[in-house]
């Protein structure tokens, strides 16, 4: 390995933590600097101090495209060497609980805390700036899990003010110390010592004076003294210049391998490339051994990746606009083709995309559903980009405005998803076409069920004339549990669903326990995705408290911590203020029945009953106006 040149200070640090890890205080180190600073290296050098001191060492580099992949971030360092962190068996029951970040992230920490019972160890994750959602969660989960570990978690990140390692370390500090290292630029002397390096080479006053220009980079300082950087011509077209005289000794073949591969992306596989190139695999591996001993890729075997984000970049640099867009394309469909499915094409769709593109807006809006369940930040990036790319007076601006709705409110962001839907309804420049009675219904429905939930459900709002009579009759069903409506008879399950939660709600607060009860386990029996569906998670909970007051607090108790489990894993705030505070409740229910606890409630202080189908000031339920519109 290259001597480390500049950066003694930074090192030490770092071998600082790893003596600590070998005393049994863990701790997180976070290395922060502009590409091509020298991050990398410094991992690096951290490593192999560490494997010459006998750690365990696990690592692993994100990628741009691992926001399409549950823990593709990690995952490598959890399956490096003969004896993984996680076994292959193990590994593959992490993929069932994809759905479930906490449980996931606990069965982890169990898994490495065993995996590292009497060994010191050093995790690394470079380029940390691109990890996925789920290691990101993950991080923060297991760093203070395993506070007692003799371990070292060293990350390098590009800088990003409230980013992923921001949030890491307000997460974790209160559990293990954290070092951040920020890294300057190299010093004059350091860069020359790395041209000294070199072999068999004395730096000449020539070469001297060219590395000047570049500015204490010393990833721009080793590419120009390999050929690969002309300081004369600006610091990014040096460095795109340079690559191009590189590659001007290598075949015409090796240079669209190259050119091809900077469009997909950091990381690649070279089927995907000779499929797209319509090029045999075994005429590519020529081109491939050119494109490597010209030091531009790396080959790991399962896939190829650029030696360094900025070499990927000055190779894009000449793949031009348009060829960049069909290749991009070319690359989505390929992708769909071949099973990957709408969320691995999203990013070229992305990429590439026009307005008013229909394939691919439908293409998004499944990635974006598909993405929802793991990675809901990626889901909604992904749907928000697509709604920016339907046109105002689209007719599927509609449908994918709802989409928005329903995905911010999946992903845990209520207020985002209220003021949104706000100004799609109320004729913005969201949205130039008609607002429809039966848009306007389904998107308060979507937001109803948190609205009654969180005690915010305002049945005036839900008064929409001319929606169909299925929508009118679940507005009307939210009136039931708000206490203005009285119950009817429908054949609707979403609106029987929440006239039986208003009846569960009803019996509680009397002290009807089993009545509660059985008319909760009857909501939750009938459970449907359809828009305006009550809150399964909360009628739960209330179902818990009845099941407690009837003798079975054990049991309550059990199914409790499974779900404060699965909230906290969503991201959800159900169970606020915390486990000790959920549980509270059940806790004092003895099994004489206590009369204290939780109870679910909404708000109706804005309304007063003026007997059915009235709110006050006379204005029609939405049942009402559902009927009268079905009779005209």
């Amino acid at each position: 390995m290259d001597p480390l040149r500049g950066r003694s200070a930074e090192l030490g640090r770092l071998l600082d933590a790893l003596r600590a890890a070998q005393d049994g205080k863990a701790s997180l180190a976070v290395v922060t600097g502009e590409p091509g600073i020298g991050k990398s290296a410094l991992l690096r050098a951290a490593v192999e101090q560490a494997e010459r001191q006998g750690f365990l060492v696990a690592t692993a580099a994100a990628h741009q495209t691992d926001d399409i992949s549950p823990l593709a971030s990690l995952a490598p360092a959890l399956r490096v060497g003969p004896e993984p962190l996680v076994s292959t068996e193990h590994f593959l029951e992490l993929a069932a609980l994809n759905g479930q970040p906490l449980w996931l992230a606990e069965r982890l920490a169990d898994l490495i805390g065993r995996r590292l019972d009497g060994e010191v160890a050093l995790i690394v994750l470079d380029d940390a700036q691109w990890s996925d959602p789920l290691t990101n969660f993950v991080l923060r989960v297991v760093v203070a899990r395993l506070s007692e570990c003799k371990v070292l978690w060293l990350l390098a990140t590009r800088p990003a003010p409230g980013g992923v390692t921001d949030q890491l370390i307000d997460a974790v500090r209160e559990q293990v110390p954290v070092n951040s290292i920020q890294l300057a630029p190299l010093s004059t002397e350091a860069v020359l010592e790395l041209a000294a390096d070199r072999p068999n080479a004395a730096v000449d006053p020539s070469l001297s004076v060219r590395l000047g220009g570049v500015q204490g980079i010393p990833f721009l300082a080793e590419q120009l003294i390999a050929g690969l950087y002309l300081t004369d011509a600006g610091l990014p077209d040096g460095l795109v210049e340079g690559v191009r005289r590189r590659t001007a000794s290598t075949s015409e073949l090796c240079r669209e391998l190259l050119r091809t591969a900077a469009v997909f992306g950091s990381e690649f596989r070279l089927e995907d490339v000779a499929e797209l190139m319509k090029e045999a695999i075994a005429k590519l591996a020529g081109a491939l051994d050119e494109a490597i001993q010209a030091g531009l890729l790396l080959d790991s075997g399962a896939t190829l990746t650029f030696r360094h984000e900025l070499l990927r970049s000055a190779v894009l640099a000449d793949v031009p606009p348009s060829a960049q867009r069909a290749l991009h394309r070319a690359i989505a469909n390929l992708l769909l083709a071949t099973g990957r499915g709408p969320a691995a094409a999203a990013p070229h769709l992305l990429a590439t995309a026009a307005p008013g593109d229909e394939d691919a807006t439908g293409t998004l809006r499944k990635a974006a559903q598909e993405l929802l369940a793991t990675m809901s930040t990626t889901a909604i990036k992904v749907i928000q980009e697509t709604f920016e790319l339907t046109p105002v007076d689209h007719p599927l601006r509609s449908e994918v405005g709802e989409d928005v709705v329903q995905v911010l409110l999946a992903g845990g962001r209520y207020d985002d998803a209220k003021a949104f839907a706000d100004d799609l309804l109320s004729g913005t420049v969201l949205f130039r076409g008609p607002v429809t009675p039966d848009l306007t219904a389904s998107i308060r429905l979507r937001l109803a069920p948190q609205q009654w939930a969180s005690g915010q459900l305002d049945p005036a709002a839900l008064a929409i004339e001319g929606a169909a009579p299925h929508l009118a009759e679940r507005l009307t069903a939210y009136w039931v549990l708000a206490g203005v409506e009285d119950p009817f008879e429908t054949e609707d399950p979403v609106a029987r669903a929440v006239q039986l939660l208003a009846a569960g709600l009803k019996a509680q607060v009397e002290g009807r326990y089993e009545v509660a009860r059985d008319r909760y386990a009857q909501v939750r029996a009938t459970k449907t995705a359809e828009i305006g569906s009550p809150p399964y998670f909360r009628i739960e909970l209330a179902e818990l408290f009845c099941r407690a007051q009837l003798d079975d607090l054990d049991g309550a108790l059990k199914r409790l911590d499974e779900l404060q489990a699965a909230a906290a894993g969503k991201g959800r705030g159900a169970l606020r203020p915390g486990r000790a505070g959920t549980r509270r409740p059940l806790d004092r229910c003895s099994h004489a029945g206590a009369r204290t606890g939780l109870v679910l409630r909404t708000r109706g202080d804005h309304t007063r009953r003026q007997g059915p189908g009235r709110l006050a000031g006379g204005r029609s339920t939405p049942k009402a106006v559902g009927r009268s519109t079905a009779s005209s």
